[in-house]
């Protein structure tokens, strides 16, 4: 492992190379094929390549059956905990409304709620005009409105609308490959992990 690890260098192929490495660790488990050395061979490569470690504690999670924590780690590990965690008032929140503070508008917030439903004076052929009729015609409530995504989440409804990937489980997974094909993010697989895994 330390050999492989050498002469990876690009941190986006070491990324790949874990992912790799951590669905066939997944697979193994899975079909009951747990070995703890396999464990503890993609732990130590995981760890001298530092880009997949999150990917690590996602995969192990599923492939262990632990779906609460795997949620948890999804949301905790991934771009979206990245972006929440951007907020000076985060925490607090986290600490007030637990684990859904990670996904949900959990307090209202007027001016946010505005921001988005000012999307509909925008011109007929924009794309804001476009998101707020994405959000109108599913009848989701708009971030800053307590029960909707919040802004860490919408930020991918943008995609949606420009890809035109619908809301089924088919149109997440593509606007997850899309989203993992396009940035250089270490561990930037783990959320297309996790959509194909629920």
């Amino acid at each position: 492992m330390k050999n492989i690890a050498k002469t990876l260098v690009d941190a986006k192929i070491l990324d790949r190379a874990l992912i790799v490495g951590i669905l066939c660790e997944a697979g193994f488990m899975a079909l009951g094929h747990y070995h703890p050395v396999i464990d503890e061979h993609f732990g130590l490569f995981g760890v001298m390549m530092i880009a997949g470690t999150a990917a690590l504690l996602y995969a192990r999670d599923l492939a262990r059956g632990a779906l609460t924590k795997a949620v948890h780690d999804f949301y905790r590990l991934n771009w979206i905990g990245e972006l929440d965690r951007r907020s000076p008032e985060f925490e607090a929140l986290l600490r007030h409304a637990g684990d859904k503070a990670y996904a949900l508008t959990v307090e209202a917030d007027a001016v946010e709620a505005a921001r988005w439903i000012s999307l509909g004076s925008c011109s007929q052929s924009s794309i804001g005009r476009k998101v707020w009729e994405f959000y109108q015609m599913r009848g989701f409530a708009f971030p800053g409105q307590p029960g909707s995504v919040n802004l860490a989440v919408a930020q991918h409804d943008w995609i949606h609308v420009l890809a035109d990937y619908s809301t089924t489980p088919m149109g997440e997974i593509e606007v997850s490959g899309f989203q993992n094909s396009t940035t250089r993010t270490p561990g930037a697989m783990l959320g297309f992990i996790g959509v194909g895994s629920f």
